[in-house]
């Protein structure tokens, strides 16, 4: 998709974060190599994140969110 159709779905999504998880990808982005980069960076950190994400959430008891 265009720029413009990515990030419109940005947008749907409710944001970077909330795109990142419904899964939009850097290969979604055809016109745009510098966003195209930039968001396959972001894919990479994310991925990571979420590795100590799942990790705090275990330790944390159910109620606490």
């Amino acid at each position: 998709m265009n720029t413009e159709e990515f990030a419109g779905k940005v947008e749907w999504e409710g944001g970077i974060e909330e795109a990142l998880q419904y899964g939009l990808r850097s290969t979604d982005i055809d016109d745009n190599p510098e966003l195209e980069a930039a968001w396959a960076e972001m894919e990479k950190v994310w991925a990571e994140w979420q590795v100590y994400v799942r990790a705090v959430e275990e330790l944390l008891p159910d109620t606490a969110w």
